[in-house]
């Protein structure tokens, strides 16, 4: 959907590298900077399949964490030139009392009848702690004037509030039925650490068939000591290890070795091994990864880093060892604005043959002082024309309540090389039904998600009343906001979905937050 692929455009620009934590996700997203491409070579088509499933589950998953608790509908236009448009699209929203979405309707343009039609339809459904256990997508039948589905996914959590089962389902026309196309079950410990991962794909006859699994094992602080990657192999009706990843940390509780085995017929073989080294405020020096020849360790790759003076990275280079010396392989580059947001992003590969670098894709950010994306490009290196060229340019328009008031694409010309309104579908929004009269409703509330501190701040001076309510209603945090801004410690909530009420004696507004 049309949405989804803005919020997923605009995620690209705004997640930036954390520090590591005791999730198995995060660790590994951290933990898997490989310098070399051994380990992507020697992937099979089982494990490229099972990250294209996770992929498209991960970019639904992400639509729920759309901050649109007080959005009424969104219309998109079309540009016919410069200056004129047309009606396109409308999504409209449904919400609990909670704030969370209930239904979301998507409407197209009939432009010979000059009005809206039914084209799509979600619903959602919640636990009392606000997660997500339903997620179910319809189309509009023309010919039959029915709602008809279209893909089906429910979910259940643990007793710790971590997710415990997913199943995926899809419509089938033909049969007017729901096909299986993948489940999965998880076992997490209290920390949030996953320990097991059980998957299942649809056969031919819609019959669930074991799939993959994924098993973790922790150190006592939370750190990933294994993890196993094994696949089911129906002939033989058992599992078959694929690939196991060992980690050794320093005392710090930084990772120190990285060991990579692949299954070999009856036991596993040693492959690759990485090293990290760490700058003095715990970021990565360089990391260099060893190829297990003939039982002996010969160098493969390696990266190392760059910093500015706020500790960010600035510069990831990474080398492939040549008999007896080290040789570029690509880069990639980073600049920041005052507030550490990445504003551009520029990625090389070494050509040996020139030896000089090529530049392969680039991509540009702006951002206002609360750190929303105002503007958001990529481009790739026109090897002909020499210069860079664009892929897509998005910008934004914030209201005074910090919500997207609309937003603008442009294609690339390619005859002038410059951006343009697209005029063959890029649309831009416009969100209604945002109440801007009350001053209470132009509160800025940031960032969300929070981790510890939540800040509020009005453009004018303002007394209210404030209150964070859980999703059944219970009160668990009382406050005063007087002035024009204010930041309140939410460290001890348990991460979840919570509500804050601002109440200024005339009347109440509720903001969505999420604690991470």
């Amino acid at each position: 959907m049309k949405t989804n692929l803005l919020f997923l455009i605009l995620l690209v620009f705004t997640i930036s590298l954390t520090a590591q934590n005791k999730h198995i996700n995060k660790q590994l997203k951290l933990i898997n900077h490989e310098p070399s491409s051994f380990i992507q070579r020697n992937n099979s088509i089982q494990t490229d399949k099972k990250d294209v499933i996770k992929k498209e589950i991960d970019e639904y998953k992400t639509t729920i964490s759309l901050d649109e608790t007080i959005l009424d509908s969104i219309v998109y236009y079309q540009f016919t030139s410069d200056i004129d448009s047309v009606r396109m699209l409308k999504k409209e929203s449904e919400s609990y009392e909670s704030g969370l979405p209930m239904v979301r309707y998507e409407y197209a343009w009939d432009e010979s009848n000059n009005h809206w039609i039914n084209a799509e339809k979600t619903e959602f459904t919640f636990d009392e702690n606000g997660n997500e256990t339903s997620y179910y997508e319809f189309l509009w039948d023309i010919d039959q004037n029915i709602w008809v589905g279209n893909k089906k996914m429910d979910l259940t959590y643990d007793d710790y509030g971590y997710e415990e089962s997913f199943i995926y389902l899809k419509w089938n026309g033909e049969l007017n039925s729901w096909d299986n196309y993948y489940k999965e079950e998880m076992d997490h410990d209290e920390n949030g650490n996953l320990l097991l991962l059980v998957s299942w794909e649809s056969d031919d006859v819609n019959e669930w068939i074991l799939y993959y699994k994924e098993e973790h094992t922790y150190n006592l602080d939370g750190t990933i000591n294994t993890s196993i990657l094994t696949f089911w192999d129906a002939d033989l009706n058992d599992w078959v290890h694929y690939q196991k990843e060992e980690f050794s940390y320093l005392e710090s509780g930084l990772a120190n070795e990285r060991l990579y085995y692949l299954w070999n017929m009856d036991s596993w073989n040693l492959q690759v091994k990485t090293d990290y080294t760490y700058t003095i405020t715990n970021k990565y020096d360089s990391l260099v990864s060893y190829i297990r020849e003939e039982d002996q360790w010969n160098l493969l790759g390696k990266n190392t880093f760059e910093y500015n003076e706020s500790d960010y990275e600035t510069l990831n280079l990474r080398y492939n060892w040549d008999v007896d010396h080290w040789i570029y392989n690509d880069r990639s580059e980073k600049e920041y604005d005052v507030n550490n947001n990445v504003t551009k992003r520029v990625y090389s590969s070494w050509n040996p043959d020139d030896n000089d670098w090529n530049y392969s894709n680039q991509y540009l950010s702006e951002f206002d002082e609360y750190s929303n994306t105002t503007m958001a490009s990529s481009y790739y290196w026109d090897n002909e024309a020499n210069t860079w060229a664009g892929n897509f340019k998005l910008t934004y328009i914030y209201s005074e309540a910090g919500k997207i008031f609309k937003s603008t694409e442009y294609v690339w010309d390619e005859s002038t090389f410059e951006w343009k309104l697209d005029h063959k579908g890029y649309y831009y929004r416009t969100i209604t039904g945002i109440p801007e009269k009350l001053e209470i409703d132009n509160l800025v509330v940031y960032p969300n998600p929070v981790e510890n501190i939540l800040n509020i701040k009005s453009q004018n001076p303002i007394n209210l009343n404030c209150s964070v309510v859980s999703i059944n209603g219970q009160i668990l945090m009382q406050f005063q906001f007087s002035g024009t801004n204010a930041q309140v410690n939410i460290y001890d909530l348990p991460r979840g979905v919570y509500m804050l009420h601002l109440n200024n004696g005339v009347t109440t507004t509720v903001r969505k937050i999420i604690k991470n």
